[in-house]
């Protein structure tokens, strides 16, 4: 059977992050549901001279933040996880608090309410309080909370450095990656 999840592209910096990680599933038996906020189309296209267009053929569907009536809104709907690359702090804010007026958030909460993965990755920096009491309301709630920062003794490479984190993604999740951390020392 085939895993299903939902990725959610805001409006933050970030969305060499996204591609990276719809990239990394390309040969893995996921069928992706990407749901696309305003503010996260534009900067698709400002970062990485990508359209939408040009994204849809990594994804099952897409369906836009204001699309409410989506099927991926219901709990009845099955999906694996939602994970939400990159998480503004305005959507971080929406789920820590429960407002579910956009589609991103309404997963985000079925996910946490049917007990499903939940994966924000902030981007901001600094955080202020606000922004850090929001992070610790969602990791309470059962939601991991995965800064966006590259892991830098993997390479110098920004495409590697990208690619280890979408592998780091997947790991949280659950799913079988790769060590990202020297595996010929393992040996």
């Amino acid at each position: 059977m085939r895993r299903r999840i939902v990725v959610g592209l805001t409006g933050s910096s970030g969305a060499r992050f996204t591609l990276a990680f719809l990239e990394s599933l390309r040969d893995e038996p996921v069928d992706v549901y990407l749901v696309v906020s305003r503010w996260g189309r534009s900067v698709l296209e400002q970062e990485t001279g990508r359209t939408l267009e040009d994204v849809r053929g990594l994804v099952k569907k897409v369906f836009e933040d204001a699309q409410l009536d989506a099927p991926i809104s219901s709990g009845s709907v099955h999906y694996e996880a939602v994970v939400i690359l990159p998480c503004s702090m305005n959507t971080l804010a929406r789920i820590a608090h429960g407002f579910t007026d956009t589609l991103i958030a309404r997963c985000a909460h079925v996910a946490l309410k049917e007990g499903r993965k939940l994966v924000v990755c902030i981007r901001e920096t600094p955080l202020s309080a606000l922004n850090l009491e929001n992070a610790l309301r969602v990791a309470q709630a059962g939601g991991i909370v995965m800064p966006m920062t590259l892991s830098m003794y993997l390479g110098q490479d920004l495409d590697g450095l990208l690619r280890a984190y979408a592998l780091r993604i997947q790991s949280v999740l659950g799913w079988a990656a790769p060590d990202l951390w020297r595996p010929e020392e393992m040996d």
